[in-house]
């Protein structure tokens, strides 16, 4: 949307200072709308849109652990994360146990 209403304001308007005054408006709106999204889901879940994204990887790894018969690194950036060691780290932290450990649990 950004890149849409500035394209076509500068194209009505060859004023510099009136594409950067632009420019910092469109920035600033969606500063304050992305704000006011991250405090909703705060507000409705009790955990920070970072904490959020991290359970909802973890539990999409849990899944294709139980699955298939990807490899670990494999789920990993399935998931998200291109640091295998720091996937390992954030599951067993998550559930107390390594993919390979809940692998062979499941």
């Amino acid at each position: 949307m950004k890149l849409y209403i500035l394209c076509n304001f500068t194209l009505c308007s060859n004023s510099f200072k009136f594409r950067v005054i632009l420019n910092g408006f469109i920035d600033f709106i969606i500063c304050f709308v992305s704000n006011i999204i991250l405090k909703y889901i705060k507000d409705k879940s009790g955990l920070t849109f970072q904490e959020v994204v991290k359970e909802e990887r973890m539990k999409k790894a849990k899944a294709l652990l139980r699955e298939t018969d990807l490899t670990v690194e494999a789920i990993a950036a399935e998931v998200g994360y291109e640091n295998v060691e720091h996937f390992n780290r954030l599951f067993k932290k998550s559930y107390d146990m390594t993919p390979v450990q809940y692998r062979k649990n499941k």
